[in-house]
């Protein structure tokens, strides 16, 4: 599954930044350049390791440059892990809403460039000149919020979280596929220890799934073995990389659980946030770090409420 890259903004200096599309369906006066092309001419900045990049979600962008071949290096402010620093308590992170917050400039959302509701188009359906002004604020407003997020790390004595725990993160990305698929599998018992506390269920009360789509209606499957690392290096020759993650009522059609949590889903990825942050400080704490896969039965999907 690889993500489409419809343009690609960039801002050296305030207030002036610069679009170049690559992705573009609808026709206009300015036409798309192949992506593949693009990327050949800028590899050399994005994999050059003096060049220091900052972004908003530099994690997303070094994933899917990685997906058309492209390692990004160079890695300096990331805007969003940032804020997430200063304020772990916000529910949302986006630029716009920062933008507003720390230098009182009201930005452009998708929404005003791609429409609301069943009017809505893609990004990739709209003419390159409508893109323009929304792609290139977002790239200027990353360089005006660095400094205010760099000097509010430092005064919050967060700097060198950042740089020892958050930036060497992003600069290990992308993970290889087993790794991404390991992770999925632990996150989802996470998911599953937490949601049978919420529920004050038995864990066999719940089913777990991994998949790229919602199951279709009656559809079934079943792994025959719990997951290990032969199983996650058989789904990545798939190009299984954007899972979706379910719990569902285990008894075919459902005894009640399903509801319940769907109330509750924000505070079961609160409560297992925290998990894994507890467990990973734990064990960073005993100089170790290492993940543990355990043996579980045999998972079936009957059906299946997606969170």
């Amino acid at each position: 599954m690889r993500a489409s890259i419809v343009g690609l903004a960039f801002s050296t200096a305030a207030r002036d930044a610069d679009y170049v599309p690559t992705g573009h369906r609808a026709l206009a006066e300015t036409a798309s350049l192949p992506v593949e092309a693009a990327l050949e001419v800028l590899r050399p900045i994005f994999e050059d390791e003096a060049v220091k990049k900052a972004g908003h979600d530099l994690k997303f962008d070094a994933i899917v440059l990685a997906q058309h071949g492209v390692t990004l290096r160079g890695f300096d402010t990331d805007t969003m892990l940032a804020s997430y620093l200063i304020d772990a308590t916000r529910s949302e992170h986006k630029l716009e809403d920062l933008a507003l917050e720390h230098t009182s400039y009201k930005a452009l959302t998708e929404e005003d460039v791609c429409g609301r509701g069943t009017k809505a188009v893609s990004l990739a359906d709209l003419p390159v000149e409508a893109a323009v002004d929304f792609a290139c604020e977002r790239a200027d407003l990353v360089g005006q919020l660095v400094p205010i997020f760099n000097e509010q790390l430092a005064k919050d004595e967060l700097t060198d979280v950042y740089d020892t725990l958050e930036r060497p993160l992003i600069e290990s990305l992308p993970f290889s596929m087993s790794d991404r698929q390991g992770g999925m599998f632990g996150l989802l018992h996470a998911l599953e220890s937490i949601a049978t506390l919420l529920l004050m269920c038995d864990a066999r009360d719940l089913g777990t799934a991994i998949g790229e789509r919602p199951p279709s209606p009656g559809s079934e499957i079943e792994w025959e073995e719990s997951p290990d690392l032969e199983n996650i290096t058989a789904l990545a020759e798939k190009e299984f990389f954007e899972p979706n993650l379910y719990l569902y009522d285990a008894y075919p059609g459902g005894i009640g659980f399903s509801e319940p949590l769907y109330r509750t889903h924000q505070l079961l990825l609160t409560k297992t946030r925290e998990l894994i942050e507890r467990k990973s400080h734990d064990e960073c704490a005993n100089g170790s770090a290492t993940a543990r896969m355990t043996s579980s039965p045999p998972m079936r999907i009957k059906a299946s409420a997606h969170l």
